[in-house]
């Protein structure tokens, strides 16, 4: 996932918060810290369920179904 997110910065160069670089440092972090403890750790598992909520509080019903 973060390769992905990488790529796309560097071919669509514009600048994010520095809070948000460091965000995402954390994040791929540790993750790479789960995975060396279980190799079949799966990140998206454990974030879908906050993402969903965190977005559908954010965004509503409806304008959650328009991006889907």
């Amino acid at each position: 996932m973060f390769c992905e997110i990488n790529d796309i910065l560097y071919k669509f160069p514009f600048t994010l918060p520095s809070y948000f670089t460091l965000l995402l440092r954390t994040v791929v972090i540790l993750e790479g810290i789960a995975l060396k403890g279980d190799p079949e750790y799966d990140i998206y598992e454990d974030v879908f369920p906050h993402a969903a909520k965190r977005a559908l509080g954010l965004f509503g019903v409806k304008n959650i179904a328009k991006i889907v």
